[in-house]
């Protein structure tokens, strides 16, 4: 890498290389996705939070797992000047690509020019926040403020709001059954990782197994993605991704059709807790009813419920199309066995009729009477026919016949007869 980046910025020092590296890469992907990075957030601190989600929609999930991708956690400062940048990341020597990538983005998406710093981790982070991931993260902490005053990087127009809202908890105008009942999939969990609130569908599906395997999360549920070590604080770093988790089955083996809910996390600083808001992965109500669940489970805000039934009418729609298609093949058979028919009562009536005649009667025209002067009619019998055929096996007969009619039909072509059956006519 060190070579690559000589020969692409040559006579420079390697940070400043690997930070303009970062400039050109992320100038690259806003030419392809502009649309969807200009979409991504009002601030260039929503922007850096939403990024981690980005990468499945550039690749499938098998790459994203083989990707390792970075994590970002940014967070305000309480002057609303400055904000305060954790970079976990696998790969190590990429700090200053990650600089310039952000610098980068806050001069093109917010037109803010800032000034990237990275800070000591220890200043900044106690024991607690310096959580390990499974895949051994670096881990980077950056402060970023502006150069220049401007409302995109700060959050000013946050402060009126700030003024008006509560943090008492008595002020919270829902009840816990309310918002069990809105929320059903729904989990809170403390630094210990005590589940402390379920939704009700939840509660229904585990709350009898709390009593035998306890109220440790990770006891009832299986983190699928991200991969991480199953932690409060490991959690915390990777709030901006968006969590799969399943539930693990019954020591007696009953599982619970592999019931698998997708949704984030949200810290909850009040109580030092999380709260996990999901929603069940589903795509068909066979997939909802094999799980144990029922639409009326699914809350009418939760897209998923649209999803389903969005699901539904397209498997019928597809249903639909297959029979159309279906059907349409056996017409077109039909159509065709028709056709081979039609041709076959058209060869037996040129075989019968003259050509010009047998033409008016297949379009079902009327054939004028014909009056001709001069005709000779045969008739022709073999004599003995029925001795013949007692006494010969039948393929000679056939074979006789064959002979017989194969020379009729010479001496035909030959005096331009006509032939009807046996008889021949003399035009």
């Amino acid at each position: 890498m060190r070579l690559t980046i000589e020969t692409f910025v040559a006579g420079q020092d390697e940070n400043i290389a690997m930070e303009e590296f970062g400039r050109k890469f992320f100038q690259c992907c806003l030419k392809q996705k502009r649309k969807l990075l200009h979409s991504i957030g009002t601030t260039l601190c929503d922007f850096l939070n939403n990024v981690d989600n980005l990468y499945l929609l550039f690749g499938s999930e098998d790459e994203y797992e083989l990707l390792s991708p970075p994590t970002f956690n940014c967070v305000v400062q309480h002057d609303n000047r400055q904000l305060l940048l954790h970079y976990y990341s696998s790969r190590k020597g990429w700090n200053f690509f990650v600089k310039g990538a952000i610098k980068c983005a806050a001069q093109m998406l917010f037109s803010s020019n800032v000034y990237i710093k990275a800070l000591d981790r220890e200043v900044c982070c106690n024991e607690k926040t310096n959580c390990q991931f499974s895949d051994n993260r670096t881990h980077t902490v950056f402060q970023i403020w502006q150069t220049s005053r401007s409302k995109t990087l700060n959050l000013e127009s946050t402060n009126s709001f700030q003024d008006v809202i509560s943090f008492n908890p008595k002020h919270l105008n829902i009840g816990i059954h309310t918002l069990s009942a809105m929320f059903p999939f729904h989990i809170i969990f403390d630094e210990n990782l005590d589940i402390q609130q379920l939704g009700v569908l939840l509660f229904r599906l585990i709350g009898s197994t709390m009593l035998i395997r306890g109220k440790k999360i990770d006891a009832h549920f299986e983190f699928i993605r991200p991969a991480i070590n199953t932690n409060f604080y490991s959690i915390i770093h990777r709030i901006n991704s968006l969590f799969y988790i399943r539930l693990k089955p019954h020591k007696n083996g009953i599982e619970h059709k592999l019931l698998e809910l997708k949704g984030q996390m949200v810290h909850l600083p009040e109580v030092d807790s999380v709260l996990f808001l999901g929603s069940p992965i589903v795509a068909s109500l066979e997939q909802l009813q094999g799980r144990g669940l029922f639409l009326s489970d699914i809350p009418i805000h939760d897209a998923t419920r649209d999803l389903m039934l969005v699901s539904e009418q397209a498997l019928a729609q597809d249903t639909l199309k297959k029979r159309m298609e279906q059907l349409k093949h056996q017409l077109q058979q039909t159509s065709n066995e028709l056709a081979h028919e039609k041709r076959k009562t058209e060869e037996i009536l040129e075989s019968v009729f003259p050509h010009d005649v047998a033409k008016l009667l297949i379009h079902k025209q009327p054939v004028p009477a014909r009056f001709i002067n001069n005709v000779t009619m045969l008739f022709s019998d073999i004599v003995g026919f029925t001795s013949i055929c007692s006494r010969c096996a039948p393929m000679e007969v056939v074979e006789m016949l064959n002979r017989l009619y194969t020379k009729f039909d010479k001496l035909c072509g030959e005096l331009d007869l006509y032939k009807v059956g046996c008889s021949f006519f003399k035009l």
